[in-house]
C-alpha cells in the first residue's frame, strides 16, 4: 500500500487566513490569536527540490479546523477510519477548550480524504484519487489500499518532504535563519514543544522567520517523498528529544494507516 504522485510539486509565502480564534497560552495567562488557516507561500527553488511554487499552513491543523471539515465532509459523501483528537488527550467528540490543540491519532489515509473535502470547501480541485488514471476522488479513508495523487491539482496536500524542509528552514537560503538547526532558532526552547508530557496549543512558541510555527516538536507531520509516496513524518514531537527536532534528523518510521498521539498532518497546495 503506498501513495503515488503523478507530478512534481513546488513551494511560495502568502496569506489565506481564515477562522481565527482566541486562545489562552497553555504556558501562561498571556492570550494571543490562532489562525487554523493561514497560509504562507514559497517560491519554486530547484536547486533545493522545490520545482514550482507552493502554500503552506502555518500552523499544524487544529483539531478545531480538522473537525469543521470532517463535519462537512461526512455530511457530503466523505468517510474516516479515525475520528481524531485534541492534541495528546482523548477527545475525540466536539471542539473543547483544547480545540487548538493539532490533532492527532489520525492515518495517512484519513488525512488524504480530509485534505480532499477541504478542497472542495474551498472550490479546490481533489488532490487525491483510487486510480491511477486520476478519475475517482479518494473519498473513503477505510478502504486503505493504494492513493494515488495528482500534483497538478490545485488542492490541499500534505507536503514533499522537500518542500516541508524548504519551509522548515525558512525558505530563503541567503539568510542566516536557513541554518539553524531548528526552526527559526539555534535554541530549540525558543521554537518548540519537547521533552514535556503533552502537545501545547498551536502557535505556542517562537515562529521560523517565515511565521511557520511549530515545524520542530509539539507533533511529528507527514510528508511524502519526491515521487509522491508516502514518507512518513518529519519534525520531532513533545515527547521527543532535541535531536529529533532537527531539519536533517531522520524521519519518524510508521505505516500509512498507523496512528499516534504525537503525529499530525499540516496541508499544502500548489500556488499555481
Amino acid at each position: 500500500m503506498r501513495f503515488i504522485f503523478l507530478f512534481s510539486l513546488p513551494l511560495v509565502l502568502f496569506s489565506c487566513s481564515d477562522m481565527m480564534g482566541d486562545l489562552a497560552d497553555s504556558i501562561g495567562t498571556k492570550t494571543h490569536t490562532v489562525v487554523s488557516e493561514s497560509c504562507k507561500r514559497f517560491s519554486a527553488d530547484s536547486t533545493n527540490g522545490v520545482p514550482r511554487p507552493f502554500f503552506i499552513n502555518q500552523y499544524e491543523t487544529t483539531y478545531e479546523l480538522w473537525w469543521n471539515v470532517k463535519e462537512y465532509a461526512l455530511k457530503n459523501g466523505y468517510a474516516f477510519k479515525n475520528p481524531g483528537t485534541e492534541g495528546s488527550g482523548k477527545n475525540a467528540s466536539a471542539p473543547s477548550l483544547r480545540k487548538y490543540m493539532p490533532v492527532t491519532c489520525v492515518s495517512f489515509y484519513d488525512s488524504a480524504v480530509w485534505c480532499n473535502a477541504f478542497s472542495r470547501m474551498r472550490s479546490f480541485s481533489p488532490v487525491y484519487f483510487s486510480d491511477a488514471e486520476c478519475t475517482k476522488e479518494y473519498t473513503n479513508a477505510e478502504l486503505g489500499g493504494t492513493v494515488y495523487a495528482s500534483l497538478c491539482a490545485d488542492g490541499f496536500r500534505i507536503p514533499t518532504e522537500s518542500e516541508w524542509i524548504y519551509a522548515f528552514r525558512g525558505g530563503n537560503p541567503r539568510d542566516v535563519s536557513w541554518n539553524f538547526r531548528y526552526s527559526g532558532s539555534d535554541d530549540a526552547q525558543e521554537v518548540a514543544v519537547f521533552s514535556a508530557s503533552s502537545t501545547a496549543p498551536a502557535g505556542t512558541r517562537q515562529a521560523n522567520s517565515a511565521g511557520l510555527f511549530d515545524m520542530s516538536g509539539n507533533v511529528w507531520e507527514f510528508v511524502s517523498d519526491a515521487s509522491g509516496a508516502f514518507s512518513s513524518a518529519k519534525g520531532g514531537s513533545f515527547g521527543g528529544d532535541e535531536k529529533s527536532l532537527a531539519w536533517n534528523y531522520m524521519k519518524f518510521g510508521l505505516a500509512q494507516d498507523a496512528t499516534w498521539s504525537f503525529v499530525g498532518f499540516r496541508f499544502a497546495r500548489n500556488a499555481e
